[in-house]
């Protein structure tokens, strides 16, 4: 996952955009997602973001779907719990559930869509910085806003190794599978506890390796950060109109409901 994230971030036509301006437009653009009255202005990021990222990123449009369904399938549990327990107004359809009557009304129903249009519209924000800069950059900018030098590190040591635990941990319950260990849930209980205690010594190993390797590298207590490029002018007036654009968006529509 690491590996095809910066491949991604690099490869890309948008990695020549400069990594503040894309980094204003994702900010302004969760805001809007998350502020926003009516479905309509988060539902228009989502798709607008969505299209830069697999128009001008080479990012395939099955990775990023394959990408967003994982957080939208929790927003979607959610949803459907938020139209069957919440809402007044007219009732949309009913069901008996357990002997118990269970209806949708419409205003459980536009709240549940306004919850999954916003977690559409943030995703595919967030998801268009992580496809389109790397994350060094990211760093470099933090850094630049006067982060603490240690918490800036430390972030970039927890980024890193978070995806060197995943591999661990996909190698180690690799070899239990081939091992029949998930094949009963005592052994998948068992599997799992061993699992957990072998990555756990994993990590520590690799701590320390890591400790060895920098310093045999010289490391005096700052990592190197990677130099991002300046804001242009007709950059920042086109991130701007674009977030004005669905600012106005969400304010106009704020009354528009989807059903």
């Amino acid at each position: 996952m690491h590996d095809m994230l910066e491949m991604y971030a690099y490869s890309g036509r948008l990695s020549e955009v400069s990594a503040s301006l894309k980094l204003l437009v994702v900010l302004g653009s969760v805001l809007i997602c998350v502020s926003s009255p009516g479905p309509l202005a988060p539902m228009l990021i989502g798709i607008t973001l969505a299209g830069s990222v697999v128009a001008w990123s080479r990012v395939p449009a099955g990775v990023f779907i394959r990408i967003l369904l994982i957080p939208l399938s929790f927003a979607l549990l959610s949803a459907i719990v938020v139209m069957l327990m919440g809402g007044t107004g007219e009732t949309l359809f009913s069901f008996s559930l357990a002997g118990h009557g269970v209806a949708v009304r419409k205003g459980g129903a536009d709240l549940g869509l306004l919850l999954l249009s916003r977690t559409f519209g943030g995703t595919c924000s967030m998801l268009f910085l992580a496809l389109t800069t790397p994350m060094m950059e990211v760093f470099s900018i933090l850094a630049a806003c006067k982060m603490p030098q240690g918490l800036v590190e430390l972030s970039m040591l927890i980024y890193r190794y978070i995806f060197v635990l995943l591999e661990e941990a996909s190698l180690i319950h690799s070899a239990q599978n081939m091992r029949l260990g998930y094949a009963g849930l005592a052994g998948a209980i068992r599997s799992f506890s061993i699992l957990g205690s072998v990555l756990f010594l994993r990590s520590w190993e690799k701590g320390e390796a890591l400790i060895t390797t920098m310093d045999a590298r010289c490391y005096s207590g700052r990592l190197a950060l990677a130099t991002t490029m300046p804001i242009s002018g007709p950059g920042l007036a086109a991130a701007l109109a674009y977030l004005l654009v669905m600012a106005s968006v969400a304010w106009l529509g704020r009354d528009v409901t989807l059903i």
